[in-house]
């Protein structure tokens, strides 16, 4: 799919390339709060059911290689769609375990969670009145990677020649449906299901007095036993200029890695560690901007953001092999997080073919905490971090080049990395 973006984006910058939405958001400065200008091809992904105003597209986002590209026909639109993964296995990675068993050349290990790059599939958008649109986007967000050799040369650790069979995957399945109710309130809401399934073996090429035998060193696994996302998108557009966004997402993912040693010699297994982890996030975004036009040339789009996360991990890791078995592990780490940021967001059109843009955000105020509770000892122990985040300022900057129907895009800071190309070969608003 990359490579037909990539050739489509070549005949049409030679060729001739209404804007590209990735660089547009990020030009000005709105790149996570897309929902404060009232219509661009990046709402496609919370709200579906705007989907029928970016009929008969192609876009491609060069900073993030995404994009996607549709047809109209009558009131139906159809298309497919290549967007970065954002979902429950990205927000979990960094609190799972990493690399019990790691290959000869370190190129796997079992317990490395393979993050899907991209979530790619079909969108499909209905209007069935002049003030309801319709749509939804399928699609799958997978990886993989395999890494089995046979290393010719010693392993110094063991003093036997080693082969590794390892193969790590991640897959996630998702959907987004969306209805929007034109200049009155659009809605949407996504749902994943993730899965993990990994699996590694070491073993040794083993000289005895019987020849040449395979003796295993260890094996481990890491899996999902459990897992659900649920992201519901909103926002109200009756009182225009004045917009209310607000986000909530829930996510969880459970896990069992196993993790086993066995006696060269004998092949008897020595240590069994099994560990079970459950994640869990939450997320509340809730949000107001004011959307001023001046001359139909000028939009300054003023808002705030409140956001709020929290997340638990509790992790059991238990020595099988012992008896009776004993947890060497049993913790549970609660953080949470809280920004108020400003936004001030600004878009001239300087004439039919230039467009500027311009954006700061100020933070407000921002903080986090954690606790760290084990429960191995009796009564808990418990490590407590609050700490308030100083201000920070972000200021961003971008500009469109439109010649009839094709428009490139991109932020000012880095030109080169961040192109949007965007055509368009006949247009038609359904649902606004």
């Amino acid at each position: 799919m990359k490579k037909i973006y990539f050739v489509l984006a070549i005949i049409f910058i030679f060729t001739a390339a209404s804007f590209a939405t990735n660089a547009r958001m990020t030009g000005m400065g709105l790149g996570g709060v897309p929902w404060m200008v009232p219509l661009d091809d990046e709402l496609i992904t919370p709200f579906p059911g705007l989907l029928g105003n970016f009929r008969n597209n192609f876009v491609a986002n060069k900073d993030n290689n995404s994009g996607y590209i549709n047809i109209g026909v009558s009131n139906f639109t159809i298309g497919a769609f290549d967007n970065p993964y954002v979902g429950t296995i990205l927000s979990a990675e960094p609190l799972l375990p990493s690399g019990n068993i790691v290959s000869y050349d370190t190129k796997a290990d079992v317990e490395t969670v393979r993050v899907p790059s991209n979530f790619c599939g079909i969108m499909a958008s209905m209007a069935p009145s002049d003030s309801l649109g319709l749509g939804l986007l399928l699609g799958i967000a997978s990886n993989a990677s395999s890494d089995n050799s046979t290393p010719s040369n010693y392993d110094i650790w063991t003093n036997f020649n080693r082969t590794d069979l390892f193969d790590d995957s991640s897959l996630a399945v998702k959907l987004n449906l969306g209805a929007s109710f034109k200049d009155t309130a659009d809605f949407g809401i996504a749902l994943e299901l993730p899965f993990i399934d990994n699996t590694g073996t070491v073993s040794n090429y083993n000289f005895t007095n019987n020849g040449l035998v395979t003796a295993k060193i260890a094996d481990g696994s890491l899996k999902t036993t459990g897992g659900i996302g649920v992201t519901v998108n909103a926002r109200a557009m009756m009182f225009m200029p004045f917009i209310i966004g607000a986000n909530v997402g829930i996510n969880n993912i459970q896990t069992t890695d196993i993790y086993n040693t066995y006696n060269v010699s004998s092949g008897i297994l020595t240590s069994s560690n099994k560990g079970t982890r459950s994640f869990s996030a939450f997320n509340l975004n809730l949000g107001a901007c004011y959307n001023i036009n001046i001359n139909n040339n000028v939009t300054l789009i003023p808002g705030i953001v409140g956001s709020y996360s929290s997340n638990t991990l509790k992790s059991v890791i238990a020595n099988e092999t012992a008896s009776p078995i004993i947890n060497t592990t049993n913790n549970e780490v609660d953080s949470s997080s809280f920004n108020l940021p400003l936004y001030i967001a600004a878009e001239s059109k300087i004439n039919e073919i230039l467009t500027v843009r311009f954006g700061v955000s100020q933070m407000l105020f921002s903080s986090m905490g954690s606790t760290n509770t084990n429960n191995i000892f009796s009564p808990a122990t418990q490590d407590v971090m609050n700490q308030t985040l100083p201000a920070t300022t972000v200021f961003s900057g971008g500009f469109s080049i439109n010649i009839n129907n094709i428009s490139i895009d991109a932020v000012i800071s880095n030109i080169a990395t961040t192109l949007s190309l965007k055509y368009s070969w006949y247009t038609v608003k359904q649902v606004e």
